[in-house]
């Protein structure tokens, strides 16, 4: 059992203890940035213990994870659309890591990186 859901985020997400997940897709989890630098700040997480990195997955896993990587993007920008008609949106992708982050935020202009109180 994971005692602190950040300790293993993964795992913690696998026993339904991460209370940022928003959903699970293909090879990923999906979860809220812990702490939400621009609105609608996402994390996408490879659900493979053994998967250090984008290239770590075979083409099949690569397929599933940049689906639900895209599935995640739309998600959020239509969230950020209805509540905002000014959005803007910004993504990154880190492909070095076991995650892809995809950032999005509501607002007319992308503010500076900062906390949302």
């Amino acid at each position: 059992m994971v005692e602190d859901w950040r300790a293993d985020r993964i795992e913690s997400a696998r026993q339904g203890k991460n209370p940022t997940v928003i959903a699970r897709l293909p090879e990923a989890f999906a979860v809220m940035g812990d702490v939400q630098w621009l609105p609608g700040y996402c994390v996408l997480l490879v659900d493979r213990p053994d998967v250090d990195g984008l290239t770590d997955l075979d083409p099949e896993g690569r397929r599933a994870f940049l689906a639900s990587m895209a599935t995640l993007g739309e998600a959020v920008e239509s969230a950020c659309r209805a509540a905002d008609s000014g959005f803007v949106a910004s993504t990154s992708t880190f492909w070095e890591t076991p995650m892809s982050f995809c950032t999005l935020t509501c607002g007319p202009d992308i503010p500076g990186s900062h906390p949302i109180d």
